[in-house]
């Protein structure tokens, strides 16, 4: 449950730092004036508290992160060596102890679990944080789609099947 909510909670602010990056650079972008305009020193002293206005909102965005992420970490770390614990006894039930021991045979177990294990948990959680993260971007991708879409293409979800065609083919790829 917890993996579930950390994902969330990234796909959550990578949408956040997305709508933040867009005002960001719009207020930028809009900080430009002409050489010969009066007033103009207050016009960038208003951008300029603009812009710290809006470095204080990320320190806002992404100050839960710094919290969040490593308690996540933290709680994976503790179910995945779980996991493999369990592994390792299932494993050991089924040893047979007349048989003469192999060298080196706890080290290979307990790299064989760990290595199973890092590949579940990376597949797992990649696929995962596709998919919340493609479910949290659906808006913006048929409202980018609306408005910008190619020749002869009226639907506002062509960019949203295209990003999720192009999830699947790299998911069938890698598989």
């Amino acid at each position: 449950m917890v993996f579930l909510l950390h994902a969330l909670f990234r796909a959550r602010l990578k949408w956040a730092l997305n709508s933040w990056y867009k005002t960001f650079y719009d207020v930028l972008q809009d900080a430009e004036v002409g050489s010969g305009e009066s007033g103009s020193g207050d016009h960038l002293a208003a951008k300029r508290q603009e812009v710290f206005d809006l470095l204080v909102e990320f320190g806002f965005i992404v100050l839960p992160a710094v919290f969040v992420h490593p308690i996540g970490k933290w709680c994976g770390s503790v179910w995945r060596f779980k996991w493999r614990m369990a592994l390792v006894r299932a494993y050991l039930l089924h040893y047979d102890v007349r048989v003469e021991p192999i060298e080196g045979a706890a080290q290979r177990i307990h790299e064989d679990t760990q290595r199973f294990d890092e590949g579940i948990y990376q597949c797992l959680s990649v696929v995962l944080d596709s998919i919340l993260t493609l479910v949290v971007f659906i808006p913006i991708l048929l409202e980018a789609g609306a408005t910008a879409h190619p020749p002869g293409i009226d639907s506002p979800a062509w960019l949203l099947i295209v990003a999720v065609t192009a999830a699947g083919g790299g998911l069938v790829v890698s598989a």
